[in-house]
């Protein structure tokens, strides 16, 4: 049988800071329920439970906080579903798990082992994913750190209205987002609150941007901005997605596919950025947490414009938006993935089984078949290609594979 979580000790010094630091990346990458939701059919996979869906149920103290089901693929990788047909759910393999013996209770014993180290620099932000988590995770999936955006937003929104200045809106809505931005690199805000707060302010933006006139522009923005601010109040991020359904309805649609363009293309240029980095899991990790947003945004748009059916109008077509979706849920899929497998593979030191395998594989099959290896853990976002050298034997350490991967 495959280990469990509970198969690890907690580790001390500076392991329980390097382990502290994936894992927190980990639980904040996406939203926390989603990372203990993966995880805890990974454990049923590990304990037996075959691919197929499985209907998990998460409790925190003995109350529900949540229930997704987990589509488990015959490669051990899982994708997410908020609802699924009648034959999915009537076939689903049932699997409660009490999130508070996961990932958030790991972190939380790590956090005291990192604390009593001393420094700060290292135990805040730890700490700091903790309260994160179970703050989202004690509210059945609303955050508060979402919704005291909204009230940010709302807040200037009516200073730009009392002023009569749209500038002076627009300035503090940028300022907003580079916040957030800080708060999700200090796991503070999770990946999803993270991506609703980039369209809570760049929807309302990009459809100012289509009137004709500066007085015109300067209603428009005020009107959906004040949409974003009240949806994003509620804590949950998918009320944010009222705000993309009215710029739909209200013919925006050119707009959003060159916002949603935008996004995805930013996205890509991290992850391109992270599968051309440093070795370090760590930092590796930290590129493709920062393009989650990103590619999360761009899926939520392309997601609600395909559902949507998108009436006739400037813009792309129903096929354009359904492409768009796939390609974009797919690649979110695998960049969660990569950033929850930073933390997996540091526990159970896959890295050092996967160079025996590489090397094996080198020394009696030869280059080309070493190499389709290489490019698998590489296109999955499990590791970067600056570890090369290492995994064919060439470098003694990880640390000395250089940046480039040649």
């Amino acid at each position: 049988m495959a280990p469990v979580i509970a198969d690890y000790p907690i580790p001390a010094g500076n392991d329980a800071i390097a382990e502290s630091g994936l894992l927190a990346q980990a639980l904040m990458a996406a939203r926390p329920a989603y990372a203990e939701a993966r995880f805890a059919a990974r454990q049923s996979a590990a304990a037996g439970l075959s691919a197929g869906f499985a209907h998990i149920t998460l409790s925190r103290h003995d109350q529900v906080v949540g229930d997704f089901f987990i589509e488990l693929q015959p490669d051990g990788s899982a994708r997410y579903h908020q609802a699924v047909s009648d034959e999915a759910r009537a076939t689903a393999t049932a699997v409660v798990a009490d999130v508070d013996d996961l990932l958030t209770g790991r972190l939380r014993r790590l956090a005291d082992v990192v604390a009593a180290i001393g420094d700060e620099s290292y135990s805040r932000p730890v700490r700091n994913a903790v309260d994160s988590a179970e703050a989202t995770l004690s509210a059945a999936g609303l955050d508060p750190m979402l919704a005291a955006v909204g009230d940010q937003l709302m807040q200037a929104c009516l200073a730009g209205v009392s002023a009569g200045s749209a500038d002076l809106a627009l300035a503090r809505a940028r300022d907003i987002v580079a916040e957030a931005a800080g708060q999700h690199l200090s796991w503070r805000m999770d990946g999803w609150s993270q991506a609703a707060v980039l369209l809570a302010v760049n929807v309302p933006i990009a459809c100012a941007a289509a009137a004709d006139s500066g007085p015109e522009q300067a209603a428009r923005f005020a009107q959906y901005l004040g949409v974003a601010a009240a949806t994003a109040r509620s804590g949950d991020w998918q009320q944010v997605g009222e705000l993309v359904t009215k710029a739909l309805a209200e013919g925006h649609a050119a707009a959003l596919a060159v916002l949603h363009a935008d996004l995805y293309a930013e996205g890509l240029r991290q992850r391109d950025e992270a599968l051309a980095g440093p070795s370090s899991p760590m930092l590796f990790g930290q590129k493709l947490y920062q393009a989650l947003p990103l590619i999360l945004a761009a899926w939520w748009i392309s997601r609600w414009a395909d559902d949507s059916g998108t009436a006739p109008a400037p813009g792309p077509g129903p096929d354009t938006w359904k492409k768009r979706r796939t390609d974009a849920e797919e690649l979110y899929v695998r960049l969660t993935d990569g950033v929850f497998a930073q933390w997996w593979r540091y526990v159970t030191a896959a890295l050092e089984t996967e160079r025996q395998e590489i090397m094996s594989v080198l020394r009696d099959q030869g280059k080309l078949a070493a190499n389709e290896l290489l490019r698998k853990g590489e296109d999955s976002y499990h590791r970067p290609k600056s570890l090369r050298p290492y995994l064919l034997g060439e470098r003694p350490t990880p640390e000395d594979s250089g940046q480039d991967g040649s």
